[in-house]
């Protein structure tokens, strides 16, 4: 993984390459309620408005619950626009609510790797704002959270493919075999005619 922060450490980018390719990726990062339990600290998150647009992408809304460390707990209001074609969902706050976040925008993009189909890049782009809360807290809002990020995306991703890809690996081992073994039978009843011959 290769992440960079900015000296205030409010923000920062995070791109880490994933063993199963773009859409296991893309099935985690588009599944917002799903992410209880994967991303840490997480504790709810609750849509409160879905809508598919004309050109396919499609506008959620939904509360999140983060729990941190001695009792400290924010509640905020994403607004993300997931577009299939370009791969990249991304968010800012809902700005008709009010959040404990001063400010959050971001987004997520996967890259397909066309010379490695069961491969994918994952980049993820945050900066978050939190006014009254100390040091510490920030941190594990941004630094921490950039690093587990992608993270959590790449296991589940990886553990989702991972019984297509043993499948795929085995049918390939059986088709070998059975390549082998008729490039193996041919060649003798080649040899066998060979030997009438004389």
């Amino acid at each position: 993984m290769v992440m960079r922060m900015n000296a205030e450490k409010t923000s920062g980018v995070a791109v880490q390459d994933v063993a199963a390719p773009a859409e296991f990726a893309l099935a985690q990062i588009t599944d917002g309620e799903g992410y209880v339990g994967k991303v840490p600290g997480l504790s709810s998150v609750k849509n409160y408005f879905d809508k598919r647009r004309a050109d396919g992408s499609v506008e959620t809304k939904a509360t999140y619950v983060v729990k941190l460390v001695m009792g400290y707990q924010l509640e905020y209001y994403i607004s993300q626009l997931y577009s299939p074609k370009a791969r990249c969902l991304t968010w800012t706050l809902d700005y008709d609510r009010k959040s404990d976040l001063h400010d959050s925008v971001g987004y997520w993009r996967v890259d397909a790797l066309p010379e490695q189909p069961a491969r994918c890049r994952v980049f993820y782009s945050s900066s978050s704002l939190v006014l009254g809360m100390p040091q510490f807290v920030m941190d594990l809002l941004t630094s921490q959270a950039l690093k587990a990020s992608t993270a959590w995306v790449k296991k589940h991703a990886e553990l989702q493919y991972e019984p297509r890809r043993l499948t795929a690996e085995r049918a390939a081992a059986a088709s070998a075999a059975a390549s082998s073994v008729s490039s193996g039978r041919g060649a003798a009843e080649a040899g066998a005619k060979g030997g009438r011959g004389g």
